[in-house]
């Protein structure tokens, strides 16, 4: 995958983790809620770090060569 890829998902994680605290601060927040936006944030971040090893294997093969 391009480096543009890792840029978006990092992008994509930073705004769900900034909505996630935004519920968290509420006095009062739904529970379920929560649990999506965490899931779903944590499948962009497994996403971001096989992007990342991805990257960083084909860069190691790269310079070996």
């Amino acid at each position: 995958m391009k480096t543009n890829s890792i840029k978006k998902l990092n992008v994509l994680v930073s705004l769900l983790d900034n909505h996630i605290l935004k519920e968290l601060n509420k006095s009062e927040f739904d529970e379920e809620k929560l649990e999506k936006l965490s899931r779903i944030r944590t499948e962009f971040v497994q996403e971001l770090n096989n992007l990342i090893n991805i990257e960083n294997t084909r860069d190691m093969y790269k310079s070996k060569n």
